[in-house]
């Protein structure tokens, strides 16, 4: 099984001396050029430009740049880029964690005995949205199929979005009201085949697909590949039982 570390990120608001850190470490390590900080309100905004020494005027961060910057805060993971903001990330709590592992496993067992593609977990997609070109997101776990494998650059990035995204929801995924929603319809508007977003207080989950559907799935009820992963089911009420051991 191809799958990546299980590190499921919460968000929340940087001090001002971490922000500085960060801005100071950034600045520091860009062997081309410069990656220069402007405004900060409390987190990594989009003010920061790369200055290439051939370069005549800055630029605005790309996707491609995000892998590039140092993570100088112990609390934290790393960054997602979403309308030219980087948004810090961070480990998640126990249950949160145990979600993750257990979904990549399960999905991961399923996809190496069907031979249908790989299972990552917090791996960077490139969705370029036309509202927001550099969007740079990373779903607690990732599938893709084999088809979008051969699409896929060999890179840090994943250039197409997953065929199937799930989320694991934390009130600190929402450092502005409606944040986490608007996560819900990047993904959609991706062009993801179906996304699962786990819920583990109260215990349900939601599925949504891009033509807008969605359907709640209940503690006994459970969550299924369909077409993205024939033949794959999850009992929640197990899930759950098993966070909750």
């Amino acid at each position: 099984m191809m799958a990546g570390c299980a590190r499921p990120r919460q968000r929340r608001r940087l001090s001002a001396a971490r922000t500085h850190s960060t801005r100071q470490a950034i600045r520091a390590q860009e062997p081309e050029g410069q990656l220069v900080a402007g405004h900060f309100g409390g987190y990594v905004h989009a003010a920061f430009y790369l200055r290439s020494p051939m370069a005549t005027r800055p630029r605005r961060l790309r996707a491609e740049d995000v892998p590039r910057i140092p993570v100088t805060d112990p609390a934290i993971t790393g960054y997602e880029l979403v309308d030219g903001e980087l948004v810090p990330v961070l480990p998640a709590k126990r249950p949160h964690a145990w979600l993750v592992a257990e979904l990549v496993r399960r999905l991961g067992n399923h996809v190496v005995d069907a031979g249908a593609g790989a299972v990552y977990a917090d791996v960077w997609c490139h969705t370029a949205l036309d509202r927001d070109p550099q969007l740079l997101r990373a779903p607690d776990v990732a599938y893709f199929s084999e088809a979008k494998l051969v699409r896929a650059e060999g890179d840090e990035i994943f250039r197409v979005p997953p065929d199937l995204a799930i989320e694991v929801f934390s009130p600190t995924n929402q450092r502005r009201r409606g944040d986490f929603q608007q996560r819900v319809r990047d993904w959609l508007d991706a062009g993801v085949r179906l996304l699962w977003v786990i819920y583990p207080d109260p215990e349900y989950a939601m599925v949504y697909r891009p033509d807008g559907s969605a359907r709640m799935v209940r503690e006994h009820e459970s969550l299924d590949g369909e077409d993205v992963l024939p033949g794959f089911r999850l009992e929640l009420g197990e899930l759950f039982r098993g966070m909750r051991a």
